[in-house]
């Protein structure tokens, strides 16, 4: 009697999966390819590996090769930070190993990412039309210097217009008043 089988190509398996494979006279293991814990063993018959039916597409049965022992707080930071409600699912539904099931709700990088806030705070000012309101700042020393020699920069925004007018330096205050002995 012939029975039909489908092949498996040994070169992808060990490729996409992190795995590599011992042949042995009568059986096969499957080993992890970074700490060499066995993950899968299938048997030998008339010099065909076979692999276990319960690795067989038809089967469905779902199998987690999992080698670390972690709580539920851990799975949550593992599976990227989902839902109480979906950690204690995949942990059921995948038999995860766990080393405690005290799942807290309160984790801190998901309250911090959760934290909702506007950008910026609404002010009083306003303006009506352009020029009526105009920000200043003077930034610098620059690591480099400008093909002038600038190494500080002045830039002014109308806040109507939104227009911004930038200016280069080369010293970061110049004064405006003539020099005059008396003054």
């Amino acid at each position: 009697m012939c029975s039909s089988k489908n092949l498996i190509s040994v070169h992808h398996l060990t490729k996409h999966n992190n795995v590599f494979v011992e042949l042995h006279p009568l059986y096969f293991l499957v080993k992890d390819k970074h700490i060499g814990v066995i993950l899968l063993r299938g048997t030998c018959s008339n010099g065909v590996y076979t692999f276990p039916k319960s690795m067989e597409p038809s089967s469905p049965k779902v199998i987690a090769y999992v080698h670390e022992r972690t709580s539920t707080n851990g799975w949550h930071k593992h599976l990227g930070h989902p839902s109480p409600k979906i950690v204690a699912h995949l942990v059921k539904f995948f038999p995860l190993p766990i080393s405690s099931y005290k799942l807290s709700s309160l984790c801190n990088s998901c309250s911090i990412n959760k934290a909702h806030q506007p950008p910026f705070c609404l002010n009083s000012l306003t303006s009506q039309a352009p020029l009526d309101l105009v920000y200043t700042d003077v930034w610098g020393p620059a690591s480099s210097t400008g093909i002038d020699g600038s190494r500080y920069y002045l830039i002014f925004v109308d806040r109507f217009s939104k227009y911004i007018w930038f200016y280069p330096m080369v010293k970061k205050w110049v004064s405006l008043l003539p020099s005059h002995p008396s003054i």
